[in-house]
C-alpha cells in the first residue's frame, strides 16, 4: 500500500492511498486495507475503536454497513465526522490502548465492551466467543470474561451497560465458529431452548463423535454445517470429498441411532432468523413457553 503508486497493478482505496490490486481482490481483506488507508493518510495515527478496531483484532461480526473507519478522538480534537469516518470524542486518557499490526487501536477488552454497547446482540455474541474460545486447545483466549468484566468496572460506564452485560453473561468459550456464535444467539433470541454445546457422544463400538449442539430433553442434534470440510484439503484430513461425504454419512447415521432427530443448516440460514426459524420448527424443536422466556 501506498501514496503514489503507478500502474495498472494497483486500486484506490481512498484519496491518494492504493493498494496492490491482488491485495483488494482478498474481500475479507478489504476492511483491514481501508482502515490502512485511512492510517496512511492521517498527520497522527488515529485511535481505531468499534468495528474497526475489531476488524484489526481479528474479531467476527456482521459487517454489512460498517464504516470505513472508526475512531475515538480527544473533545478538543472534535466529534465530527464524515467521508467514511467516524470520530467520537472520548477522555483518551481513560481508554486503554496498544498497537496490533502496526494500527493503533483500544485494546481487546475496550473494543468487545464497545461492540456490545453499539452493535445487535449477535454481532456481539460472534466477537465475545471468538475471544474467549481456545480453538479446541490449539490456541490460548485472546482474553477472559474476567478481564472485560475488570475493564468494564474501570470504565464506570452507564450507557448501554446492560447490553454488555447479557454479551458477557452468554458468551461461552465452546462455540468454535462464528456460525456457531451466530446460530446460538438466533436459537435464544427466536425463542428456542437454549442447547448445549460441542457435546461428545460415545457410541457402543467405541466411537466418539462430537455434535455442534445438543438438545437432550428433546432428543435433537443441530448442525452448523459449512462447505470447508469437503473444500478445503487441511480440513479434510488426506482424504477426497468424496471419502468425507461417506464418511459424514456414516457419522449421521450413528447419531440417528441415539438421537430421534438431527438438523442441519448452513451459514446463511443462520443470517436470516426467519429461515432458521423454520428451519428447526420444521424439525420439531419446539419454542420454550411464555413461563419458560420470562424465568430465563
Amino acid at each position: 500500500m501506498g501514496l503514489d503508486p503507478r500502474g495498472s497493478d494497483f486500486v484506490r482505496v481512498r484519496r491518494g492511498v492504493y493498494a496492490p490490486r491482488g491485495d483488494w481482490a482478498d474481500e475479507g481483506g478489504r476492511g483491514l486495507l481501508r482502515i490502512r488507508a485511512v492510517d496512511l493518510a492521517a498527520v497522527e495515527p488515529p485511535l481505531f475503536s468499534h468495528r474497526s478496531a475489531a476488524t484489526v483484532w481479528g474479531l467476527p461480526f456482521l459487517r454489512a454497513g460498517a464504516p470505513i473507519a472508526e475512531t475515538l478522538v480527544a473533545p478538543a480534537r472534535g466529534g465530527r465526522s464524515g467521508r467514511g469516518i467516524v470520530r467520537r470524542c472520548v477522555d483518551l486518557d481513560a481508554v486503554s490502548e496498544c498497537f496490533v499490526q502496526g494500527l493503533r487501536v483500544t485494546s481487546l477488552e475496550r473494543t468487545l465492551i464497545d461492540l456490545a454497547r453499539t452493535l445487535p446482540f449477535a454481532s456481539a455474541v460472534m466477537a465475545f466467543d471468538f475471544a474467549v474460545n481456545d480453538d479446541g486447545g490449539r490456541r490460548a483466549p485472546l482474553t477472559t470474561i474476567e478481564l472485560v468484566t475488570a475493564e468494564l468496572a474501570r470504565l464506570d460506564i452507564r450507557r448501554g451497560l446492560a447490553r454488555v452485560m447479557r454479551a458477557i453473561e452468554f458468551a461461552d468459550p465452546r462455540s468454535e465458529s462464528p456460525n456457531e456464535s451466530l446460530s446460538r444467539a438466533r436459537i435464544f433470541e427466536l425463542g428456542f431452548p437454549s442447547p448445549d454445546l460441542q457435546v461428545e457422544i460415545a457410541h457402543h463400538t467405541g466411537v466418539v463423535d462430537r455434535v455442534d449442539m445438543l438438545w437432550r430433553e428433546h432428543g435433537h442434534i443441530g448442525e452448523c454445517d459449512g462447505l470447508a470440510k469437503y473444500r478445503d484439503p487441511a480440513l479434510r484430513g488426506g482424504r477426497s470429498p468424496e471419502d468425507v461425504l461417506v464418511d459424514e454419512k456414516r457419522r449421521e447415521d450413528r447419531l440417528r441411532s441415539r438421537y430421534s432427530r438431527l438438523t442441519r443448516w448452513e451459514w446463511g440460514d443462520a443470517l436470516v432468523p426467519t429461515r432458521l426459524r423454520d428451519i428447526l420448527l420444521n424439525a420439531g424443536l419446539p419454542l420454550l413457553t411464555r413461563a419458560q422466556l420470562r424465568a430465563r
